[in-house]
């Protein structure tokens, strides 16, 4: 089944690419033409797999029409068949809203045409789609607060028009249009129309219901047309094709929403748990899965949802529509922390999402995590351990995209009961997050253990011992932002046996930096102490005494440098039982190291020639040092490196407003991440031209 839906798939996608490729320059009429007959022919080879059972249906084709009908050539015939206006109609009827266009004739007649009981004149098929719409119209707008979609001048009294047609034999469910775009506005805005199914049969889930199938539909491409009015242009290039993640993630949370009883979305779920390394800002369109993962993505905004409200989501678009592009996820990091008081942020809250996903199905916990977690799918593992020692590392397919996550389970425990030492290994170019989970043998009613963290380079371990206590120890590794896709990481994991295991050598500790030294020895022992050496164990000074039970101590670094540091751990009751790091570690003085606001701010590009950023060193050995800076926009991409020369004293560097390519920047705020004196200092600053 899945090489059928990936030739399948994969030739949507190609259309997609060749659909975006093709927008940096107008197509004419015989090459949009044939670019809209691959798309129809793909749908057409795609229904078969989906009437033999091998797919679930195109939930909407909203995201392909967007981008034919931005490609139309202004001049000359382009008919987009069944997805075009059809006000040539025989029948509407007009509901305060809306204009429903239907006929009795042929393959695009309404359901049941002749029942006509509820209005007279109008088949009972459509005054039900007539009804829902409103209902749908009335819970969008008036509860939720959503701006009314803007009208189609097309219609009367700028109502929106609806055309029942038959589509479900290409398998789609629905679609909507943008048309008459604003181009004036910021960002761009636009009307649309709505293309349905005229009876909604012959889908397999459904069998002779109409009424589910046509609920959520109108659910989904309603909210399309809201979205459409916000802003038609929340979108953005991934590997080559437009992604129209958010807007479709969106538009399917509110199928639950509207008609909590449906549930349509369950099919499309494995779509997003099968790959959970894919960012949720895109999916991978070179692969079938990718048209299908964005509508299981709604396991995000429902996330959102159940954590902080439904009204989040108005919160998120309301931030896409105040700039043009792509910019949910920042959106989104804005209302997390405005609803949060600044105590939560989307990489934290994401970190959090990723725990969700773990406890579904078989290990879906009552009155913990989604709602209805036992019916979605189970999360897809990137990698296992079954023996120990082991390294663990993933292919580049299952690394993890930014706000994307793997999931690594570690079994057979039994084997290892005095517990495990795991050491995480990431590209520390990149936010991580890292949480370890501990599942017994029944997770979904027995205590799981969680040890959630923001990855640092204070934390290269992670002790846990008595595993035998559980059945799988799941790693949950997660990238919490940026623009990277697959990045890299490994996890070592050994037997934890008596002794330290952290700082164990080579590692670089600063002055006044706390830091976590870990320890193990067995039940055996109460108390231990803590000692420092600085000469490589010629001699040694009291750190603390604790009780063994900690396993790891919080030590605030001494103002002690040397590059020839030791721990000690010792059993204060029998001195004899002692570990020492393996090899010495450096300690270095970071003392009263600053940096200074950038100056200008805000800068005018050409008006000043450079901002400036200028450090002081203050190390207690005067040692030089250089200044590495990184200049990022809001969207976390990388702008420019800089690096000083290495100096002792004071300390700078001018930017000349140039990125990577020397090109001249845009004018907007900008962060700078500054590497100095063994430190890193954050610093935000605006640009202007």
């Amino acid at each position: 089944m899945r090489k059928i839906i990936c030739i399948a798939v994969m030739m949507f996608m190609t259309i997609m690419i060749m659909v975006s490729v093709a927008s940096a320059e107008e197509l004419s009429v015989s090459e949009w033409q044939a670019l809209f007959d691959e798309f129809t022919a793909f749908n057409q080879e795609y229904a078969e797999k989906v009437k033999n059972g091998d797919a679930p249906p195109i939930k909407c084709a909203t995201p392909i029409l967007s981008e034919l009908m931005s490609k139309r050539p202004k001049s000359g015939f382009t008919s987009m068949g069944i997805f075009d206006r059809h006000d040539s109609m025989s029948f509407v009827y007009n509901t305060p809203h809306f204009v429903l266009h239907y006929t009795d004739n042929g393959s695009h007649a309404a359901y049941q045409f002749s029942q006509q009981d509820s209005l007279p004149g109008t088949p009972n098929y459509i005054y039900i789609a007539g009804q829902i719409f409103e209902n749908v119209y009335q819970h969008t707008v008036v509860d939720l607060g959503y701006n009314p979609p803007l009208g189609d001048t097309g219609g009367p009294d700028n109502r929106i028009d609806i055309y029942f047609v038959d589509i479900i034999p290409q398998q789609i469910l629905g679609g909507t249009v943008p048309i008459e775009i604003n181009t004036s506005s910021v960002p761009w805005v636009s009307s649309a129309y709505m293309i349905l199914d005229n009876d909604f049969q012959d889908l397999i889930l459904y069998g002779t219901d109409f009424l589910s199938p046509l609920s959520v539909t109108i659910a989904h491409e309603f909210f399309h047309t809201v979205q459409f009015g916000m802003d038609v242009t929340e979108t953005e290039q991934w590997n080559g094709a437009q992604s129209r993640t958010w807007s479709e993630m969106t538009a399917t949370l509110m199928e639950e929403e509207h008609y909590d009883d449906v549930n349509d979305y369950y099919i499309y779920l494995p779509f997003f748990y099968s790959f959970p390394q894919w960012s949720l800002r895109a999916g991978h369109p070179t692969v079938y899965e990718a048209s299908l993962n964005m509508y299981g993505k709604v396991a995000f905004p429902i996330f959102l949802t159940e954590k902080f409200g439904i009204g989040i989501i108005k919160d998120i678009w309301d931030g896409c529509a105040t700039q043009g592009g792509g910019n949910w996820w920042l959106a989104t990091d804005d209302a997390i922390r405005a609803i949060s008081a600044d105590s939560l942020n989307l990489g934290k809250v994401y970190r959090e999402f990723t725990l969700w996903n773990l406890f579904t199905q078989d290990w879906a916990r009552t009155g913990e995590y989604f709602s209805e977690a036992a019916s979605y799918a189970p999360i897809a593992f990137a990698g296992n351990a079954t023996s120990y020692p082991a390294t663990i590392t993933v292919n580049d397919t299952l690394m993890p995209d930014n706000l994307g996550a793997n999931y690594i389970a570690l079994d057979n425990l039994g084997s290892v009961p005095q517990g495990v030492v795991i050491a995480f290994n990431p590209d520390r170019n990149h936010p991580w997050g890292l949480q370890v989970v501990g599942l017994p043998e029944n997770p979904a009613t027995q205590i799981v253990v969680v040890d959630t963290m923001i990855y640092d380079s204070s934390t290269t371990t992670i002790i846990i011992p008595n595993v035998s206590s559980y059945k799988t120890i799941a790693l949950i590794p997660s990238v919490l932002g940026g623009d990277a896709q697959e990045v890299n990481y490994s996890f070592t994991i050994t037997e934890l046996s008596a002794g330290v295991s952290q700082p164990n050598g080579g590692e670089e500790l600063f002055v006044g930096v706390d830091y976590n030294i870990t320890w193990f020895f067995g039940d055996s022992v109460t108390t231990v102490a803590l000692d420092l050496s600085t000469d490589n164990g010629f001699s040694w000074t009291n750190i603390d005494t604790v009780a063994n039970n900690l396993t790891l101590y919080s030590w605030s670094v001494t103002n002690t440098p040397s590059n020839q540091c030791l721990i000690r751990v010792s059993d204060v009751d029998n001195p004899s039982i002692f570990d020492e790091s393996n090899a010495v570690f450096s300690i270095r003085t970071v003392g009263e190291n600053s940096v200074d606001n950038p100056f200008p701010n805000p800068a005018w590009a050409g008006r000043h020639d450079s901002v400036t950023f200028r450090g002081l060193i203050a190390t207690a050995n005067g040692i030089a040092q250089s200044m590495k800076i990184t200049i990022l926009n809001l969207a976390g991409e990388k702008v420019r490196e800089l690096e000083s020369e290495k100096l002792t004293g004071s300390v700078s560097i001018g930017w000349n407003f140039l990125n990577e390519s020397d090109e001249m920047v845009a004018s907007g705020p900008y962060i700078a991440i500054i590497s100095f004196g063994g430190e890193t200092f954050v610093r935000k600053f605006m640009v202007l031209r």
